[in-house]
């Protein structure tokens, strides 16, 4: 290799080098996202003239900054999905596809009534899964965690109790208290 050859290898080198980090310094300047969203554009405007247009048929909801505004901050209790699910099964849906995991149950609480005291117990669980049932047109994602727990019984009832009071109880005393063998 003669001398001429290795220093323009070396000159490309600095130059490819230079080239890298002057587009790595504006990339992180942001200076190209105006001409990224310019091209885009004039990409979606040109190139999807011959795609069909999308369908009038779907509809798609979203929980967005709108919707939190109006039923309050997420998660929603799942018996206020059930009550947004009876709606949109009254208003004709066809099939429903759900883009929200339920991986944990959802602790039964007390309704409020219009005076401030609580109400009856609701299983938010339960209501979701009644609702979803009777829907028989959605679509669930696998992690779906909602199992309608059945009613407690008077001992669990008691273990509650008294762990309300002593969480540290051991397991050996909250037997002993609660008559459990």
């Amino acid at each position: 290799m003669t001398s001429l050859e290795r220093r323009r290898i070396r000159q490309t080198a600095v130059l490819g080098v230079s080239l890298t980090a002057l587009i790595v310094i504006v990339q992180l300047a942001g200076l190209l996202e105006p001409l990224e969203h310019t091209l885009y554009d004039q990409r979606a405007q040109h190139f999807q003239y011959f795609s069909p247009p999308p369908s009038d048929q779907l509809v798609h909801l979203d929980i967005n900054d709108d919707s939190l505004d109006a039923i309050g901050r997420w998660p929603w209790p799942r018996s206020r999905l059930a009550l947004i699910f009876e709606e949109l099964d009254r208003a004709g849906i066809r099939a429903i596809g759900l883009d929200v995991t339920f991986l944990e149950p959802q602790d039964p609480s007390f309704e409020m009534k219009a005076d401030g005291s609580p109400g009856k117990l609701v299983d938010h669980d339960a209501r979701l899964a009644e609702s979803l049932r009777k829907l028989d047109c959605a679509l669930v994602p696998l992690g779906l965690s909602i199992k309608p727990r059945p009613p407690a019984t008077d001992t669990e009832k008691r273990a509650r109790r008294l762990l309300y009071k002593d969480l540290e109880i051991p397991p050996e005393r909250l037997r002993e208290r609660l008559d459990v063998k």
